[in-house]
């Protein structure tokens, strides 16, 4: 009995301080995981930010870093013109949102990239998110060399 009491004891000690890990690991999660990109909304030109995916973390990730930045649009749809055009736009919509802020034109590149589906069965590896989300990766970064 004692052995129990004990065990329950700690773990209500020791609960919190999962708790706390937990919360910590799921904010970890949510940065550098997918790389530098931009949300948006499914299938929209609506940006949609989240504490690292945001044109903020990009902005000060390039004003640091001081290089060319490639801006590439995802198309999930290969030979869809309109997926293309959409990927174009959203690359556009960002770099015209980075100038705003302040990034000279001249370190500024847009670019396009299509990403096959998974197929059934498949997992959903970057740049596809679960299927559950109301947004999806539209533009990532590299540094354009």
């Amino acid at each position: 009995m004692t052995k129990h009491l004990l065990l329950f004891t700690l773990f209500l000690l020791c609960s919190p301080l999962f708790a706390q890990t937990d919360s910590l690991l799921a904010e970890e999660d949510t940065c550098g995981v997918r790389g530098a990109v931009i949300l948006f909304k499914k299938g929209g030109y609506e940006i949609v930010e989240t504490t690292c995916d945001s044109v903020s973390y990009i902005e000060h990730a390039i004003k640091a870093e001081g290089k060319k930045w490639a801006i590439i649009g995802i198309n999930y749809e290969h030979g869809n013109p309109d997926a293309n055009a959409l990927a174009h736009s959203r690359a556009q919509i960002v770099k015209d949102e980075l100038m705003m802020r302040g990034i000279p034109e001249k370190q500024l590149f847009t670019y396009t990239q299509y990403y096959p589906p998974p197929k059934e069965g498949e997992s959903r590896d970057w740049p596809f998110l679960p299927l559950d989300r109301d947004y999806e990766i539209g533009v990532y970064f590299q540094i354009d060399e």
